[in-house]
């Protein structure tokens, strides 16, 4: 997909990039740079990229280099692997801008949490902290020895994976409460009567959404 409010950039070459089949979740960067990385991407990396880059404020624009389809090469093992489903599974990945000892801004917050309930309401993964390199969820780039190549590395940042732990981590499990993923054999009615809501309020709260529900579709209920 590509994302809403994101500046797209089709950065270097697609040869490198398979498709992918099933999205794990996000992991978040920081630039160590107070510059976007569309230059770098576009060449000097020889093949290296984000899915996207959050800036630190409105004033410059959010920019994305790979359709969240994409396999995006920022996270070493996490970039993409065949499952043992045959398909191709990976992670996206977003830049932030920043150097290495600063904190994420209150905008960059905002649109990371943003950006997370976007792509999972595409992609369908659970708004929890990745528990495994190979897992489900949302992470930063040094969670797992996995995630990056560079010995020693702290990418986002000490003052951020605080932030990520202290307010990242407990929105994601408010957002957990707020969904339900659709199961072979519900209902409308059953999942409405379930969470003591109304088929109209299922239908309200998941505007967009192919009607009737599929399995595996995460429905917002709250």
């Amino acid at each position: 997909m590509r994302l809403p409010g994101y500046v797209f950039h089709n950065v270097g070459s697609l040869v490198n990039d398979p498709k992918l089949d099933v999205i794990h979740g996000c992991i978040f960067h920081v630039t160590a740079t107070n510059v976007s990385p569309l230059h770098y991407f576009d060449g000097p990396s020889q093949g290296i990229e984000s899915t996207g880059y959050i800036p630190k404020s409105n004033a410059n624009p959010k920019e994305q280099y790979r359709d969240t389809t994409r396999e995006a090469d920022a996270n070493y093992k996490a970039n993409s692997w065949i499952g043992t489903d045959g398909s191709r599974h990976g992670f996206l990945s977003f830049e932030t801008q920043g150097l290495g000892s600063g904190s994420w801004t209150k905008y960059q917050l905002d649109e990371i949490k943003d950006v997370i309930l976007v792509t999972h309401d595409e992609h369908g993964f659970p708004l929890h902290k990745c528990p495994s390199y190979h897992g489900y969820g949302v992470g930063y780039h040094t969670l797992f020895p996995e995630w990056s190549n560079v010995p020693g590395k702290t990418c986002p940042g000490p003052a951020r994976i605080k932030q990520f732990n202290q307010i990242i981590v407990p929105w994601l499990a408010e957002q957990h409460n707020k969904f339900y993923v659709w199961k072979q054999g519900d209902t409308v009615k059953s999942v409405a009567d379930k969470f003591n809501t109304t088929i109209l309020n299922l239908w309200r709260l998941n505007p967009g959404s192919d009607l009737p529900f599929r399995t595996n579709d995460s429905v917002r209920v709250r």
